[in-house]
């Protein structure tokens, strides 16, 4: 027959197991070089196989960083320490209170002296500490302090209402001291206050400032001194007793200084100049800054005893460029000069000095009434930051050892 024979079937195929073969070859990277290395090679370890980017990990965790696969930034490892930098240490320099960019330790000689007085050699003693409470910090550098608090405490000496010369003597030791030991560091000056930087200029700060302290008066049997009652034959003599009436029948005149209960105040505002010192490589170096103030207020030491007037002020401290980046040789200096009111133009008295052994309580000597201090004065000498001195002794005696 011619009929169609229809047949249906079904053949199963089984695949077999397929194979991936891993082909490497080298491989162009780019880095764009406004940003961090670390950061493109991070990217790249990104789109290794997961085995090679453990390898990554590993790497990255002995370096102190982890990698993140979906940013491809580093962040930091908490299990290990960051290496520190210069930058970090001078931050720290910065607010730290008691590091050299913040404190001095000066102590020298100075010569000092009043308005149409004798000056005199005496040593000096300066404290500086300043305290940081707020700078500005991006991170990427470095800035000065914007805001702190400062006090400044010296032993020195403070200013003589009377004043005369007296003859040389043979002997070094009373050419300086006049014979009293206790003449030596008289008193002592503190302030304390704020500072706020206004502006930068490169190295160079401008700040606005505040004060206000204190200064310790003279004790009476401190600051006596002992002269010869002009002789009645004398030009002077006229004068002299119109003026001290209970000298006349006495040998000699003793003149003190006021018995007070309280010290001398002070306070001012004006403007300071720090001027920071900078290596080769423009990074701000851990030394105390040259400094310079300009102020106006009162100051009772200055007139008379009593907060009238005013009185302009400048004080100066200057770090010598030597030795090579060390920093603790200091040139400073300060004056006070009264601002307003009467001038006080007279003819002085030239008396001659009394011998060292007339004593005060002797019956000839007139004590006249105490004189409280009116002058502008000065003040101005040579230091040694002796913290830095020492720091230098021990940077010295450390390279003597390396060569070694």
């Amino acid at each position: 027959t011619d009929e169609e024979l229809l047949l249906d079937f079904s053949l199963a195929v089984k695949a077999g197991r397929l194979r991936l073969s891993k082909i490497e070859g080298p491989r162009l990277v780019p880095i764009d070089v406004r940003s961090p290395m670390v950061d493109n090679v991070t990217s790249a370890q990104s789109l290794e196989p997961s085995a090679n980017r453990d390898d990554a990990q590993m790497s990255a965790h002995a370096s102190g960083t982890l990698a993140t696969p979906k940013t491809g930034h580093t962040k930091p490892n908490p299990e290990v320490a960051a290496p520190r930098t210069p930058k970090d240490a001078t931050n720290e320099n910065i607010g730290n209170p008691f590091s050299s960019l913040n404190r001095r330790l000066i102590l020298g000689v100075e010569q000092s002296g009043a308005a149409s007085a004798d000056s005199q050699g005496n040593p000096f003693f300066d404290l500086f500490i300043g305290t940081p409470l707020s700078r500005d910090d991006t991170g990427t550098s470095l800035f000065r302090p914007r805001f702190s608090i400062w006090g400044d405490v010296r032993l020195t000496s403070t200013p003589e209402q009377v004043g005369a010369l007296a003859d040389v003597s043979s002997d070094a030791i009373d050419s300086i001291t006049g014979g009293k030991l206790n003449k030596l560091s008289q008193g002592f000056d503190f302030v304390v206050g704020p500072e706020i930087r206004l502006m930068q200029f490169h190295h160079t700060d401008l700040s606005a400032i505040g004060a206000f302290g204190a200064i310790n008066p003279l004790s009476p049997k401190a600051s006596t001194q002992i002269f010869k009652v002009p002789d009645l034959n004398s030009s002077q003599a006229s004068a002299f007793f119109e003026k001290y009436k209970g000298a006349v029948g006495k040998d000699f005149i003793a003149f003190i200084a006021p018995d007070r209960d309280r010290f001398l105040r002070q306070y001012y505002a004006g403007f300071r100049f720090r001027t920071y010192s900078y290596d080769d490589a423009d990074d701000l170096q851990n030394l105390f800054p040259a400094m310079l103030d300009v102020t106006f207020g009162q100051s009772e030491a200055i007139t008379g005893g009593r907060l009238h007037k005013f009185v302009v002020g400048i004080d100066g401290f200057y770090p010598l460029p030597f030795p090579d980046k060390s920093r603790f040789l200091y040139l400073f200096g300060t004056a006070k000069f009264k601002a307003g009111g009467t001038k006080n133009t007279a003819t002085p008295f030239i008396l001659d000095t009394a011998a060292s052994s007339v004593v005060i309580t002797d019956p000839k000597v007139f004590i006249a009434d105490p004189t409280p201090t009116n002058r502008d004065y000065y003040r101005i000498g040579f230091g040694v930051d002796l913290i830095e001195l020492f720091n230098f002794a021990k940077k010295k005696g450390a390279e003597e050892a390396a060569k070694q």
